[in-house]
């Protein structure tokens, strides 16, 4: 979970090809993960780190005081891609030693059946 945390707080930019598509595809991406039982608290915000750099890398600002030990994130495991699975074998029958990048590519080539879609 800390690494999803992590990863929200360092995201240089989506793919988004005009100024706002990056945002709205964050919006996008944490309405999904409250669809999917996770939890963004409404204290924080994710924006530019410089907000008159529509390039700049994103960070996690608190709006408001957290109180201590109040939750910020909860990402449920089920919508993580991780590299827990049985098979080790990637497309093609290929051998993939990282478990994770297997995943990830079998749910890239899943496309808009992926769960992540």
């Amino acid at each position: 979970k800390l690494v999803i945390l992590f990863l929200l707080m360092t995201l240089p930019c989506f793919s988004g090809k005009e100024v706002g598509d990056d945002e709205k595809n964050l919006e996008a991406l944490i309405t999904w993960m409250r669809a999917m039982n996770g939890f963004f608290n409404p204290k924080l915000e994710i924006r530019r780190t410089n907000l008159n750099d529509p390039d700049s890398r994103f960070g996690m600002y608190a709006k408001d005081n957290l109180k201590v030990n109040e939750l910020i994130v909860r990402v449920p495991t089920s919508i993580i891609i991780s590299g827990v699975e049985k098979d080790a074998k990637g497309p093609e029958g290929q051998f993939l030693e990282c478990p994770t990048i297997r995943n990830l590519i079998k749910e890239l080539n899943l496309m808009d059946e992926s769960l992540y879609a």
